[in-house]
């Protein structure tokens, strides 16, 4: 099966809370949003907006996502033709991940990942717990959603080789909060 993805021309995606996310208005109106990003993001690829809203820089391409039961991963690793889940988990497995110093929340249990320039506030409405939500964007995916059942994960990230092939990662790893949310 086709793994989901997520396209950058260049430039951060996001990763956050959907209420969050939906307030960004990224490179639209007066392109502050993206201008002051960009700054931040200069000598880093990694960089927390606020408690429920990162930037990660994984360069222009393609980067597929890993959905499993307590984790988000986003890999983009080089190949000549996208990889299915199977795939994607063997590299997944095979990352040395390291933690990143961050922590995300997600309140509202639904997290966005959305190409930075973008503008959030065109993010409609959601047809089922996972894909691409309704909005009139740029290019197609550049947006996607999941339902988590956390609503606290640790942010892992790596930059290097996997095999050979040049590799960048991040995963979101859910964890339990105290007072019962899984």
């Amino acid at each position: 099966m086709k793994s989901p993805y997520i396209n950058s021309e260049g430039g951060p995606i996001l990763i956050g809370d959907c209420e969050r996310v939906k307030l960004w208005r990224g490179a639209a109106e007066d392109g502050e949003d993206y201008r002051k990003l960009c700054d931040y993001l200069a000598n880093s690829r990694i960089a927390p907006i606020d408690s429920n809203l990162i930037a990660w820089d994984f360069g222009a391409g393609t980067a597929e996502l890993l959905v499993a039961a307590n984790s988000i991963s986003i890999i983009q690793f080089w190949t000549d033709e996208g990889m299915d889940s199977d795939e994607l988990q063997k590299i997944d497995d095979f990352i040395p991940f390291q933690f990143a110093g961050l922590q995300l929340q997600i309140p509202s249990h639904t997290m966005i990942l959305l190409w930075a320039p973008e503008d959030g506030r065109l993010i409609k409405g959601f047809h089922s717990d996972a894909g691409d939500p309704e909005g009139d964007f740029s290019m197609g995916g550049v947006v996607h959603f999941e339902k988590v059942s956390s609503s606290l994960f640790d942010v892992m990230c790596f930059d290097g080789e996997i095999a050979g092939q040049p590799c960048r990662a991040l995963k979101a790893i859910g964890r339990p909060v105290i007072g019962g949310d899984a």
